[in-house]
């Protein structure tokens, strides 16, 4: 079997772009594949970390609390207040992509405003002034934490389309 331990440090991106694109548009195409692959490596072991909640029913309707739209709790009517979001909302706006350049995983959407507070954490709260109640969002860096338990993984297949790239192109 090929030695794991292979060190890639890419020094600038735009010269090996320039490279895999003289050898071929293939290449670039496959450098986009193993970007994409790396990505829905960790995607997939993030969507477990992400916190999901429980659908508890609403005392005042009895109606569970994704189905109470936010003007119907507050009597505050904001853009996001006619959106249903379901228990997992959260963990179903995770997806993946990719380009030449690099791949990503992204989380939230604009009926998922809150991606960003949950990962990141919002140290603010609570802030009566503003009517906002509860306390301070601790992080739950569920990404950072995914990638890091996949870097092996995420390294083996890269360094797999890279062979297959020389492979194909340079040998």
């Amino acid at each position: 079997m090929a030695d794991k331990t292979v060190a890639l440090r890419v020094v600038n991106q735009r010269k090996v772009e320039k490279a895999l694109r003289a050898i071929g548009k293939d290449a670039v195409a496959e450098l986009k594949q193993a970007h994409l692959e790396s990505a829905k490596i960790v995607e997939r072991a993030a969507k477990p970390k992400v916190p999901v909640r429980s659908g508890n029913r609403s005392v005042i309707s009895n109606k569970p609390y994704w189905e109470t739209s936010k003007t119907a709790r507050t009597g505050y009517q904001s853009r996001y207040s006619g959106s249903t979001t379901k228990p997992g909302a959260l963990r179903d706006s995770l997806r993946s992509g990719a380009s030449s350049r690099a791949g990503v995983v992204r989380a939230g959407k604009k009926l998922v405003p809150y991606a960003g507070p949950v990962h990141y954490g919002w140290p603010s709260r609570p802030n009566p002034e503003k009517g906002w109640l509860g306390g301070p969002i601790p992080p739950n860096e569920l990404l950072w934490d995914a990638m890091d338990e996949r870097r092996a993984e995420v390294e083996e297949a890269f360094y797999r389309y890279l062979e297959n790239i020389k492979k194909r192109h340079l040998d």
